[in-house]
């Protein structure tokens, strides 16, 4: 019996509270079982307070595999990353035994004070360096130090671990960059100069890539691989009477932006973000006295909170029985159903987007980075989107206005482009 392949997916997650790291993560995999038949998938999740593991049952047309996901605390992965950053002249049996098979002797003490729970024959790090290749998501958009540079490093290490010990690893599409210090800059040019693959998600990324460190022979465009998830329909007896007359429209805020704790990082001097969402609300409910909307949190708990404020706010104001709060707890293709039953969609959460447009519902995304126009340029409706850098509160609310009264050859637009751009993020899968 031929051996079959092991592929490690990294910065990856089926149990995320974001969903749009899920939906990332289930297309991918989508990708690499109908492409090929001689691979074993599994996730190394190194955004994690534990060592755990968990196996997910996946559905992928006529047939359920199952896919484990590893659990590494984030600190210990990290230092076992530097360690590894510092010492990449030792010989691989060395590295294996002083930086994985002993890192608890570094973390121990940190263990009890912190009575963390921890698996001590450190499995997950050990099929990190044993894979036949490993893919790497970042969580969609964390290879950067826009986040901090700790964020950056724990995406960065699983990279420097797998290239120490021969281990080939692609970048499959996502927002790469920006690198704003010159460690991360100088990190990430070694880094992407010896993957075996990179896929820039759109042109800007391409061109973001080849400005910051030359030509990168191994680089070429793909698109999303959340665009191959299929919607789930599920039961939501409050949302379908809800949706049961009027005109349903959507909108996710993002509990990120709506507590801007990286400040100016992100907006910088535009209108302040919880204002524009304000206007943008008054301007869906003024469209047409039968606009009803469906807030949608696609980060759980964080997406919620805000969106429960502006809930509160308006049902205050009168318009209660014309707004609706998704329970936050489905998964990322029970949200892209929910998605899919929208007249319009605008949001802040990049992947919540897709969900929509992957629908053919009319979107107007509300961008903070070039990956959002990226994207739509892709259908050609790049002019819809509200930047929310430098646009005004008048000219978002002119865009939703404008998409409003062409829904129905936007969707047009999108479904006859939506066969095209899946079959360009399957490639991805195909081609490992």
């Amino acid at each position: 019996m031929t051996q079959k392949r092991k592929i490690l997916l990294t910065g990856a997650s089926l149990s995320s509270v974001n969903k749009g790291i899920n939906a990332l993560t289930l297309g991918t995999i989508i990708s690499l079982y109908n492409n090929n038949s001689d691979i074993e998938v599994e996730i190394l999740n190194q955004n994690s307070r534990i060592d755990d593991e968990v196996i997910h049952d996946i559905k992928i047309g006529d047939q359920t595999i199952q896919v484990k996901e590893n659990y590494v605390w984030s600190s210990k992965f990290i230092l076992c990353g530097l360690l590894h950053l510092t010492f990449p002249f030792l010989p691989n049996r060395i590295k294996e035994i002083f930086f994985i098979q002993c890192l608890k002797i570094s973390y121990l003490p940190h263990v009890i004070l912190k009575r963390k729970s921890v698996n001590f024959k450190e499995p997950a790090l050990k099929k990190l360096i044993n894979a036949d290749l490993v893919i790497n998501l970042s969580e969609g958009d964390s290879f950067s130090d826009i986040y901090g540079m700790h964020v950056f490093l724990r995406q960065s290490l699983d990279k420097v671990i797998a290239h120490s010990h021969g281990v080939p690893y692609y970048f499959f599409p996502q927002t790469l960059g920006p690198f704003n210090t010159n460690p991360a800059s100088k990190l990430a040019g070694k880094i992407f100069k010896s993957a075996g693959k990179i896929y820039a998600r759109e042109s800007q990324t391409r061109d973001y890539l080849i400005n910051m460190f030359g030509e990168l022979p191994n680089m070429e465009e793909a698109n999303d691989m959340a665009f191959l998830m299929e919607p789930e329909p599920v039961e939501e007896p409050g949302f379908e009477e809800f949706c049961s007359d009027g005109i349903i429209t959507g909108i996710n805020i993002s509990g990120f932006l709506n507590s801007n704790p990286i400040g100016d990082r992100i907006l910088g001097e535009t209108d302040d973000y919880n204002q524009i969402t304000d206007r943008i609300i008054k301007t869906l409910l003024e469209l047409d006295d039968k606009v009803k909307i469906v807030f949608i949190s696609h980060v759980a708990y964080e997406d919620n909170k805000a969106n429960s404020f502006f809930i509160n706010k308006y049902s205050e104001m009168g318009y209660k029985d014309r707004l609706f709060l998704l329970n936050d707890q489905y998964s990322a293709p029970q949200m892209k159903y929910f998605l899919s039953r929208l007249a319009l969609f605008t949001g802040a959460r990049m992947h919540a987007c897709i969900g929509a447009l992957s629908t053919g519902v009319a979107t107007v995304p509300q961008a903070y980075s070039y990956k959002f126009v990226g994207i739509t340029d892709k259908f050609g409706i790049g002019g819809y989107v509200i930047d929310l850098k430098k646009d005004s509160q008048e000219i978002a609310e002119k865009k939703i206005r404008f998409v409003f009264k062409n829904s129905e050859s936007i969707k047009k637009i999108l479904l006859e482009s939506l066969p095209s751009i899946k079959e360009d993020a399957d490639k991805c899968g195909r081609n490992i």
